[in-house]
């Protein structure tokens, strides 16, 4: 597990997390705003990977394309984003706990 949060965190540091920490059960990049949908491709081939905290970054300013990727995820039990984005036909069998967070 690891908590980002409110850290200058950017997509090269998703990139490297992804790729030298595989075995991530949960990550939070709270409020790193510097974090986008590019960053969030990194973790589409991660088995381990169960909670994304993605709230108040900027991942979902191309909704569909993140809904669309977070489908490969389909061990993920636990998500929270913003802003509220209406699930477009994201099917995650697993997904038990959507938080949605409202920027501000």
């Amino acid at each position: 597990s690891v908590v980002l949060d409110f850290t200058a965190v950017t997509d090269a540091t998703m990139v490297r997390l992804a790729r030298e920490c595989p075995e991530l059960e949960s990550v939070s990049v709270w409020g790193c705003e510097a974090v986008t949908f590019q960053g969030l491709i990194n973790f589409l081939g991660s088995e381990r990977l169960r909670a994304l905290d993605v709230s108040q970054t900027s991942v979902f300013h191309r909704p569909v394309m993140a809904f669309s990727a977070l489908s490969s995820l389909d061990r993920l039990s636990s998500l929270a984003f913003s802003p509220s984005s209406i699930l477009p036909g994201i099917f995650l069998p697993t997904l038990r706990h959507v938080t949605i967070t409202s920027p501000g």
